[in-house]
């Protein structure tokens, strides 16, 4: 299959389907003002999972590349979101039903939902002193907290290149983050967000490449868990962009709080041309000099977020290890982590020996081999990562396809929506989900306010499918399909 090319007056589109009748939304109008906006590089790439989600400003399943600049609203809001895939190394057949629901009642103590007022801490989860750590580093961080094991470390993507250098910063570490991320970095580290990410307990199904199976350790009937999490810490979007998401007092405070943080960069002339940029009604398509000023204010920002992310799903990964621990009545039972990537970023990367800005939204950096030295495993079979389905539904683990030199090394994060979540709640009955759930043999702990009809597995594509389309267009490389047997969620 071929992705299918669409002309504008500037870069064309390539879109990764194999009908554009599968567009039903506003995604091809959104890639068509990215098309032709002067910064882009190359084409604009939509990948089978696109969709556009109400009050975004590109569409999930999108990935842009500029040369010197930076588009914030080229990606999501939170720029943390990412997908941890750990392998319990132990079969199915090692752990009873009764041991899977104690295992997930004790993460329902251990892991709160963000949002869900009887169960959030009461109290932060960590110091000032500590979130500036993570902001800087996350994984030295990690090693301080944990005994985790170094050689795991490859397997987290961009690791390498995550650490803020202070001495090229402009102003105190501190003064690049407003205080409204602050504080739920401080009070949100280890919590779940709700909506449509999970914690979900997955038994593999069945293998799809044997040899690149065995180079991950992984064989039919193992036991998974699949992290799918985004954290409010990493909403720095909403303080680059003129988002719409307040009403009345709540606008209000968000927008003080917005204008005191830009307050001490709009002193320097250079950076107070973009202070209109980032307040209504002003539009959101306009782009910052990676270099600049304020392109290193940003950049500092969100790889603050990213690296909050890589610890709030380590952090997540230690509390499964301890609850597992308390179920197999052990003290050193540990996961091994197989993949950890992020579908929201914006990254400096080489592609085809240029220095590109490569903005992915929902959309998985999928290096090939010959980008992947010194990445243990990943260096004989390329960049794995997890390709989850809808809820309740199955989901795959992959490595890079062959043509991702094309799309700027990326893949669908996932299945993606056919359907988006308002107009999901008003189609789909709760009773019919969790009909879903128990005829296929899953257990569902669900917590917090969200409406879980918004969630529907009918609201989103079939993950077979878009799995399949996905290998056909050269975009990965299927290892094993993993099916759910415990989910928790928000």
């Amino acid at each position: 299959m071929k992705p299918i090319q669409i002309s504008t007056n500037n870069v064309p589109i390539q879109l990764y389907l194999s009908d554009t009748s599968l567009l039903k939304d506003n995604s091809l109008n959104l890639l068509k003002t990215y098309a032709e906006m002067d910064e882009i590089h190359g084409q604009v790439i939509g990948l089978p999972d696109i969709s556009h989600k109400l009050a975004r400003f590109s569409p999930t399943g999108m990935v842009v590349a500029a040369k010197n600049h930076i588009i914030p609203a080229a990606t999501s809001l939170a720029t943390n979101s990412g997908i941890r895939v750990i392998s319990c190394d132990m079969s199915i057949k090692e752990l009873s039903s009764t041991q899977i629901d104690i295992l997930f009642r004790i993460l329902k103590r251990s892991i709160p939902i963000y949002g869900l007022k009887s169960n959030n801490p009461i109290k932060p989860t960590i110091s000032h002193k500590d979130l500036f750590s993570i902001f800087g580093d996350a994984y030295e961080w990690i090693e301080r907290r944990y005994d985790i094991n170094g050689e795991e470390s490859v397997y987290i993507q961009n690791v390498n290149n995550m650490k803020l250098v202070p001495e090229k910063l402009v102003y105190p570490i501190e003064d690049y983050f407003p205080s409204g991320l602050i504080n739920e970095g401080i009070y949100g580290l280890g919590v779940l967000e709700s909506g449509n990410h999970f914690i979900e307990l997955q038994r593999v199904d069945s293998i799809r490449d044997k040899v690149i199976a065995d180079k991950l350790g992984l064989e039919k009937d193992q036991l998974l868990f699949m992290i799918h999490d985004a954290s409010p810490c990493g909403m720095i979007n909403q303080y680059y962009t003129p988002r719409w998401n307040y009403y009345g007092q709540e606008f209000i405070d968000f927008e003080t709080d917005k204008g005191m943080f830009h307050s001490r960069a709009f002193a320097d002339k250079e950076q107070r041309i973009f202070r209109d940029n980032y307040f209504p009604p002003s539009s959101p398509y306009f782009a910052i000099e990676a270099d600049s000023k304020e392109g290193l204010r940003y950049r500092v920002a969100l790889k603050g977020a990213m690296n909050y992310g890589i610890a709030n799903r380590t952090v997540m990964h230690q509390a499964i290890d301890d609850a597992l621990n308390m179920v197999l009545e052990t003290k050193d039972f540990k996961t091994r982590l197989i993949t950890d990537t992020m579908h929201d970023t914006i990254t400096r990367e080489n592609i085809n020996g240029e220095s590109l800005w490569v903005h992915r939204h929902g959309a998985t950096q999928a290096l090939p081999i010959e980008e992947c030295q010194n990445q243990g495993v990943f260096a004989e079979i390329g960049q794995c990562f997890g390709l989850p389905g809808a809820p309740g539904c199955p989901s795959y683990i992959c490595v890079s396809g062959k043509n991702t030199v094309s799309t700027y090394h990326s893949a669908n994060h996932g299945a993606g929506r056919s359907i988006d979540r308002p107009d999901a709640i008003g189609m789909f009955s709760k009773k019919k989900i969790y009909q879903h759930f128990t005829e296929n043999n899953i257990s569902i702990y669900k917590e917090g306010n969200m409406d879980i009809r918004g969630e529907s597995p009918e609201a989103f594509k079939d993950i077979d499918q878009v799995a399949d389309d996905s290998q056909k267009m050269g975009l990965i490389k299927q290892i094993a399909r993993v099916i759910p047997i415990a989910v928790k969620k928000g």
